[in-house]
């Protein structure tokens, strides 16, 4: 009976499990459990530590629940930002199923020590070795469900260590495996999926997967799991919309999630979405609206002490502030910003917080910096295959050779710009997704600069190719279409 528990705290949708009535450290674990899921993790924590004090006094304590007590302080100690004891905890608590000769709960556990490396301490080598590990020994346990809620687990970490194709193929072969009958596993795949397609610059593709989890998310067993997967799928959808160009209808949807969100008081994914909605407004150049948004997202991750989420709002809103003519405010933000994504193998932020560098440097004339700094970000963006920032660092390095008069570095680094420009419209299935995409100003404006300097060298021919580059270029189609 106590093994129902393993999954306890893990997530919200989890039934509360039935123990016996006996006294002792039991009464104290479901006390605990009750206090939990009513949100009083000190209270939880105080009972606990209670339990394991009472077990440590018994001759013979039953190692079963003492697993159990470990493993449920080890989730409430993540939950307070005690990462280092709560990870002492997960693997005492694996010892413990050891012990009591219960192989799929030891393996289990591996999969809770490698998501708080990944999510927590960051530490991505260590998290994908206890993937693998855990993978192994589940497997060993012919638990096809704990293989696959795995798996994904270790896709999001290709995801944030910048290994995108390595998130989709693992993806793709978990979906295989997946009936969508199983609709929170099938949900869950789908959209990490939908957002690895996006960081792949395959937008369309990404919207199509994300709608599909938000079609299935009333499916799912709990209001908390439903509301957390209509505002990834809502986000996701929205971003999509803003990449090929339709801004208006991004915001209206990045609204929707918001109020998702706060309805459903989860401030973490309240933060997310407006971190995403003050990026796309700086993008559209509405400083004033983009900070705001920016800055109560900052406010949100700094009380939660999310340090993954503070590194992208001190980016984005870096990002707002040196485009907004305040460069000396944006450059500790994301100077800061790069640090933790470097120090966190974060390669998407840390690409864009380059950029943003590079930005800074050109504000204050300094072509070495910026120089450095944009070729570094879109070194970091080729190598994470991520496109929507490999552009961006290769133009803002052509337009810094340009500036430092060094007109022929400068025309390769544009069309290095316009490769990855090209690769981003190759993936969107619709001429309309083409249109909005190449008119988008940004993009628009990277055509036009390259197309400006090749006339400036009297290549008028090559500044005419460039020119009708610029423009959508249509799918092909068979006669009878």
């Amino acid at each position: 009976m106590l093994r129902l528990a393993l999954a306890l705290f893990a997530a919200a949708n989890t039934a509360t499990p039935v123990y016996a009535s006996t006294p002792g450290p039991r009464d104290k674990v479901r006390a605990a459990v009750a206090a939990q899921h009513a949100g009083d993790d000190k209270k939880a924590l105080s009972l606990l530590d209670q339990a394991e004090a009472a077990l440590a006094k018994e001759k013979a304590p039953d190692p079963e629940l003492a697993a159990l007590v470990a493993r449920n302080r080890g989730i409430v100690l993540q939950a307070v930002v005690r990462y280092d004891d709560a990870l002492a905890a997960f693997v005492k608590s694996r010892g413990l199923w050891q012990r009591a000769e219960d192989p799929r709960a030891a393996a289990a556990i591996l999969i809770d020590i490698a998501n708080l490396e990944k999510d927590f301490l960051f530490d991505f080598p260590a998290a994908l070795k206890a993937y693998e590990a855990g993978v192994r020994e589940l497997r060993a346990q012919h638990d096809a469900e704990g293989v696959r809620g795995a798996l994904v687990d270790e896709a999001n970490l290709y995801l944030a260590a910048g290994r995108t194709q390595d998130a989709i193929a693992t993806l793709n072969h978990v979906l295989d495996d997946t009936p969508q009958a199983a609709t929170a596993a099938w949900v869950h795949a789908t959209q990490i999926l939908g957002n690895a397609y996006f960081r792949a610059g395959a937008f369309e593709s990404a919207r199509s997967l994300a709608e599909e989890a938000l079609d299935e998310a009333d499916n799912l067993p709990t209001p908390r799991a439903r509301a957390v997967a209509r505002i990834d799928a809502l986000t996701l959808v929205a971003l999509t919309e803003a990449e090929i160009g339709d801004l208006e209808a991004a915001l209206k949807t990045f609204d929707v999630a918001l109020a998702a969100a706060t309805a459903a008081k989860l401030d973490g994914k309240r933060s997310i979405v407006l971190n995403d909605a003050g990026y796309w407004l700086r993008e559209a150049g509405r400083f004033p609206a983009a900070e705001e948004k920016l800055r109560k997202a900052l406010a949100i991750d700094g009380a939660l002490a999310g340090g993954e989420g503070i590194a992208y709002d001190q980016r984005n809103l870096g990002l707002t502030l040196v485009e907004a003519g305040r460069a000396a405010q944006a450059k500790p933000l994301l100077e800061a910003a790069l640090a933790t994504s470097n120090a966190h193998g974060l390669a998407q932020n840390a690409a864009a917080a380059g950029v943003g560098l590079g930005l800074v440097g050109l504000a204050f004339d300094d072509l070495k910096e910026a120089e450095d700094r944009f070729r570094t970000a879109r070194d970091t963006a080729a190598d994470a295959a991520i496109p929507d920032m490999e552009w961006r660092g290769s133009a803002g390095l052509a337009r810094t050779l340009v500036r430092a008069g060094r007109r022929d570095e400068a025309l390769w680094a544009f069309d290095e710009a316009l490769d990855a420009l090209e690769a981003i419209e190759d993936g969107l299935s619709s001429d309309a997704a083409r249109r909005r995409f190449k008119a988008r100003p940004r993009v628009a404006a990277v055509y036009r600069d390259f197309a400006a300097e090749l006339s400036a060298d009297e290549r008028y021919l090559d500044a005419e190719r460039v020119r009708l580059r610029a423009r959508p270029r249509q799918l092909m189609r068979t006669r009878g279409q």
